[in-house]
């Protein structure tokens, strides 16, 4: 498992907010955001190393999984797909994402969205990876 310090985790909550709302300029996406995100918190992204989160995992406890990455599948274009979104999880069971599903249409901005609107559009995929 990727190990989050919770000095990171501080990084992360402190940093974020001021992303909320930027856009970026053609050819940025949701992988390069949360780059950026553990980047500002100095933490190496390394998709493999995620913790194996459940779905229940993201609701039993307040806590747990806070900065850790969420993988996520389209319901409708990522069938055939790993995981085609990928968000970090926030406090209160929210993601902080870099999307255009939410918000104002066809508009690509980074959003703090709970859970419930998540997964109207998503499935939760734990992520596996192949070594």
């Amino acid at each position: 498992m990727l190990p989050i310090t919770s000095f990171q985790i501080q990084k992360i909550l402190e940093t974020t907010p001021m992303l909320i709302g930027e856009k970026y300029e053609k050819g940025f996406n949701c992988i390069h955001f949360v780059t950026k995100v553990y980047s500002l918190a100095g933490i190496d992204t390394d998709f493999t190393n995620q913790p194996r989160l459940t779905f229940s995992d993201l609701y039993e406890e307040e806590s747990i999984g806070i900065g850790y990455l969420c993988f996520l599948k389209h319901k409708v274009h990522g069938k055939n797909k790993r995981f085609s979104h990928i968000g970090v999880i926030m406090p209160n069971r929210h993601l902080l994402h870099y999307t255009r599903y939410f918000g104002e249409p066809n508009v690509r901005e980074v959003l703090l969205t709970p859970f419930e609107q998540i997964f109207e559009v998503y499935d939760f995929v734990c992520p596996i990876f192949n070594s």
